[in-house]
């Protein structure tokens, strides 16, 4: 079956422009993870399950996804912090880092195949700059290596900026810089509390090189998409840019970034001191539940935080549990009908159809979000007019409907405790009617739709084995 056209808003392009993976069916993304220095607040959830929809809808298009999300570990927060707490920076980074992964689980967030740490990458980190040096695209003084921005003819290309604004940006003052602009790559220092062997003496990496590094280590260039929130725009995605092509060629195909939650129009930010952890906003509300608060806004769009908008999609997760449940009832109770009429099946897939451009539209959630909704409408309609025609291809499409905004339903999940046999049998019964299902598909010679149910089994983890005339299944080990 052939993939949706996906078009994306890409940052560099300032423009809507095609999505075309470099490899055919695979799609690498390099995700800027967090400076564990703290715990992670909901201005990092906005941005983490945002991208956590948009992989999980590219997995429901049967794409490979590899992911990888790097972890700052040597920072300047990270040592004043350690400093105030009398730990080992990195020891104390570890121990944020680790809890940051566990909020992001508990928001159901798929976890990245890499999670590199800087520390762990100083040899390419070293290997890099060397490179750099030996191409003049860098320079030594007594402070550091700096990258030479009078070299890039177009620095400044991805936030928009030309060299004469960018003494009014974020920069780096030193004396011993030839521009203001450049950008360190290596910093010398004496501090023996968090200094790191290199060929150019002791130090550290400066911020940006090592996006690069481990991004060239684990993904080949281009790299299909770079994501991260809005603020990295400048100075760390167009430093990123700068380092990398002159090594590498074109560095990423496309760059998206998403908008930035905000309390009364102004950034949820740890230095504004405005933020919520999202330890402690899960101690208030649904994993379900801020997800879909998130969904509600375009990811490239300013998100203003409140208690109240949050509170307001409870209702909405009760009606989405409910609904699910009646369904997934439902189907148990189906006997497949002699004669379906096939209007039902049409209208579901079409609510598919729906689903699929929205989100192909720059991953436009708010509105596939209203698809589901839809369905759960006309579910209850059908089942309240004890109508079974379509409602096992209603199952289904619920059901990818909930992976790609990230829902878990807490009943299916408590009915499985308490009533484990009963619910096993269900699942089993469900999946037989969609084996009958193929198998009919295939002896009327169908067999687009044949080929379809059983690429959607293996989307849920059931491997089909065909024999003369039936099929059989088992769940993938």
């Amino acid at each position: 079956m052939a993939k949706p056209r996906i078009q994306v808003y890409d940052t560099l392009a300032r423009a809507l422009v095609p999505f075309k993976p470099r490899k055919r069916g695979e799609v690498s993304i390099y995700i800027c993870g967090l400076t564990p220095y703290d715990h992670s607040h909901l201005g990092h959830a906005r941005t983490y399950v945002a991208f956590d929809i948009i992989k999980r809808f590219l997995i429901t298009l049967g794409y490979r996804l590899f992911t990888v999300q790097n972890v700052t570990d040597i920072d300047d927060k990270i040592i004043n912090r350690a400093k105030q707490a009398g730990a080992a920076p990195l020891e104390l980074a570890s121990y944020f880092d680790i809890l940051s992964h566990d909020d992001l689980a508990a928001l159901n967030c798929l976890p990245a195949d890499v999670y590199p740490k800087v520390s762990g990458h100083i040899k390419e980190i070293d290997a890099l700059i060397k490179s750099l040096l030996d191409k003049g695209y860098a320079y030594q003084t007594s402070t550091g290596i700096y990258y030479d921005t009078s070299k890039d003819a177009e620095y400044g290309k991805l936030s928009g900026q030309n060299k004469d604004d960018l003494t009014k940006s974020r920069l780096e003052p030193d004396e011993t810089k030839r521009n203001q602009a450049d950008f360190a790559l290596w910093k010398f220092t004496v501090d023996e509390y968090y200094t790191f062997d290199s060929s150019f003496g002791k130090g550290r990496p400066g911020w940006h090189i090592e996006c690069s590094a481990m991004a060239m280590k684990y993904l080949k260039t281009p790299i299909d998409i770079h994501a991260g929130a809005l603020d990295l725009v400048f100075p760390h995605h167009e430093n990123e840019i700068a380092q990398s092509e002159p090594l590498c060629g074109t560095f990423v195909k496309y760059w998206l970034h998403t908008g930035f939650l905000t309390v009364n129009g102004e950034k949820m930010a740890k230095s504004l001191g405005n933020f919520i952890t999202i330890r402690d906003a899960l101690k208030k509300f649904e994993p379900n539940v801020l997800r879909l608060f998130f969904s509600q806004t375009h990811y490239r769009s300013p998100l203003d935080f409140s208690e109240a908008a949050i509170v307001s999609n409870k209702a909405a997760c009760e009606r989405i549990c409910t609904a699910y449940a009646r369904l997934l009832e439902a189907v148990s109770q189906l006997k497949p009908p002699a004669k379906p009429t096939g209007s039902f099946q049409r209208k579901v897939k079409a609510l598919e159809k729906q689903f699929v451009s929205f989100m192909s539209n720059d991953f436009d959630a708010p509105n596939a979000l209203t698809i589901l909704f839809t369905l759960i409408t006309e579910v209850n309609k059908r089942l309240d007019s004890n109508e079974t025609e379509g409602i096992a291809e209603a199952l289904y499409l619920f059901r990818k409907l909930l992976y790609v905004f990230g829902l878990a339903i807490p009943s299916a999940s408590g009915a499985k405790a308490q009533e484990g046999g009963a619910d096993t049998e269900r699942f089993n019964s469900l999946i037989d009617l969609l084996i009958e299902m193929r198998d009919k598909a295939r002896a009327a010679k169908d067999y687009a739709a044949s080929d379809q149910i059983r690429a959607k089994l293996g989307e849920l983890g059931i491997e089909v084995q065909d024999t003369e005339g039936k099929s059989a299944w088992h769940l993938k080990t």
